[in-house]
Formats: C-alpha cells, structure tokens, sequence
C-alpha cells in the first residue's frame, strides 16, 4: 500500500508477505481499512486489514473459508460490510458474520459496495445462472434487512457503485451479441418511487469498461478504460 501526503508518494510496508489487495476505504476517525486475499500459512483466505497509528491489525475472524474481499465500505469501528467471493459479511467489531440471504454458490459475485448510512446501503456485482451471460445483480440494505434490487437483463459485468444524492450509480462493461464492450452505468429513476435500477447513457469515450466509480464536490467521476490496447481513462459530469 502506499500513501499520499500531497507531494509525494510514500509506500507502507504490507502485513502480508504475498497477496493483493482489492479495496482501501478511511473511515470517519481517519483509519484506513484494505481487503483483498493474503497467503496464510497454506491458504489464501479473503483478509480485512486495519492501519492506525503506524502498525496493521488483522480482522480474520468469521473469514475462514472465505476466498477474496472485493469491496468494503466502513460506517464506524463496529459496523462494516465486505463484499466476499462470493457472499456479504457484516463486521461488529470483533468478528464478521456471513449474512444468509447470499448464494454461497458462486452464482452471485459482489464488486462494489456504498453506503449514504448505516439504514442505507447498496451492494452490487454479477449473477452467473447456468451457462448464460452474466447479468447484473444489486441488494439494498434498510437497516434491518437485505432486499433484492430488480436490475436490467443485460449481459454485463460490474465493477462499482458510488452514492450520489441518496441514489446508487453503479458503472460496469456491457456485453452486446458479439461480446464488444460498451461502457455500463445504472441508477434508480428519479422521482417515480420505483426501486430497481435502469440504464442510461455513459461517456461518450473509446474506453469500453468503467472499473470505477465515485462523487465528490459537484462531479461525478468515473475511471477505466479499454482493454484491448491497455489504455486508462478518467471522466467527470457536473452534476445537478
């Protein structure tokens, strides 16, 4: 991991020997949290991560068996989520707890995670059922309960999520008939109470696959790039 004070770059030595990591949130105290997957022994378990105060705790409890952290969002020292491979773990402080509602199969892989509270919280990532495309899948959190998000039929892959005025935007590749990508973003309409996920229009751009996505001062930033030829690209909106 390294870190960045304004000026220059400075790299933190990692608590693993071998791994990577996935994600990095700061929470509101200023600690900053990664997960990703890390060599164990002879294992490679999914792994969450705390730094503060220049030393790393581990939070490996109610991991084991786990296989990789994609995505994590920390609302206070006691109340985080991780997006799993697959599955939704809930972190109270001492140990994480897979939540049930989640196919341990396989079949639902989630990528991204963001949350306005700890009564408002989205998750979204891919559904592989039997031999067709993947399409995307998203969960919204009340504060007491998971529900399934009605999303597009789509083939597609997703990456992120970010919240922008109380609404998810989740950005991602689209798959058409031949398997060309396409940049992917969805989000709830506005204004018509409805709950599931619509798409609308992406960046005009040459780069086919939106690997991120986030909000901050006005704007609406998105990165990826196209695959094909390796190039990396960044874009913003105004927002409203």
């Amino acid at each position: 991991m390294v870190h960045w004070d304004g000026t220059t770059w400075t790299e933190i030595p990692s608590p693993a020997e071998i791994g990577a990591f996935d994600d990095v949130v700061v929470d509101a105290r200023g600690t900053v949290w990664v997960t990703g997957w890390a060599r164990i022994g002879s294992a490679e378990p999914a792994v969450v991560y705390q730094y503060a105060d220049g030393a790393w705790t581990e939070h490996a409890d109610g991991l084991e068996g786990a296989i990789n952290g994609n995505s994590l969002t920390v609302l206070a020292p006691d109340d985080a989520w991780l997006a799993l491979n697959p599955g939704l773990a809930h972190f109270d402080g001492t140990s994480w707890t897979v939540m049930e509602e989640f196919p341990a199969d396989g079949s639902q892989i989630l990528t991204g995670l963001a949350a306005v509270d700890a009564t408002d919280v989205w998750a979204a990532g891919i559904e592989i059922a039997g031999p067709g495309p993947a399409r995307p899948v998203a969960w919204h959190y009340d504060g007491s309960a998971w529900s399934r998000v009605p999303t597009p039929k789509v083939s597609a892959q997703v990456y992120d999520v970010t919240i922008v005025d109380g609404r998810p935007v989740v950005v991602g590749e689209g798959f058409d008939g031949d398997w060309a990508s396409t940049p992917l973003v969805l989000t709830t309409e506005a204004g018509t109470g409805r709950p599931g996920l619509v798409q609308v229009a992406g960046p005009t751009t040459q780069a086919v696959v939106l690997t991120s996505v986030d909000a901050d001062a006005g704007r609406l930033w998105v990165g990826g790039g196209d695959i094909d030829v390796f190039t990396g690209f960044a874009a913003y909106a105004e927002l409203p």
